[in-house]
């Protein structure tokens, strides 16, 4: 399973997750200096084959959606709010990775973390 970041991603949280699992393909979104629109950052997930980790809690799962409705997909989006406890969060994303199957969060939208929202 392959992950991926947007810009704006805690750092910490990636680092966390490398360290317990340094295997986990997870990069994070080319950062360039400017704000990314969701569209651009979900057609780079779609392309890259990666769920995309975001902290964007108020349009990632919209513009998700929308590309769904609109015919497209994505290989899944994991929303992650900034007040989350980050050792929670890395060990879910850890979880995810080395658990799931490749397709097994095409077109989902889901929050983080999961005991608090479930999968």
């Amino acid at each position: 399973m392959r992950l991926g970041a947007d810009e704006d991603f805690s750092g910490k949280i990636i680092r966390g997750v490398l360290r317990r699992n340094a295997e986990i393909d997870l990069i994070r979104f080319p950062e360039v200096g400017l704000k990314i629109p969701d569209e651009v950052v979900l057609e780079w997930a779609e392309s890259e084959g990666r769920i995309l980790l975001s902290h964007d809690v108020n349009t990632m799962k919209d513009s998700a959606n929308k590309r769904v409705l609109f015919g497209f997909s994505h290989p899944g989006v994991l929303i992650v709010p900034q007040w989350a406890a980050i050792l929670e969060i890395i060990e879910d994303i850890k979880l995810i990775a080395e658990c799931s199957l490749d397709d097994e969060w095409r077109n989902q939208v889901k929050h983080l973390p999961l005991n608090k929202h479930g999968a």
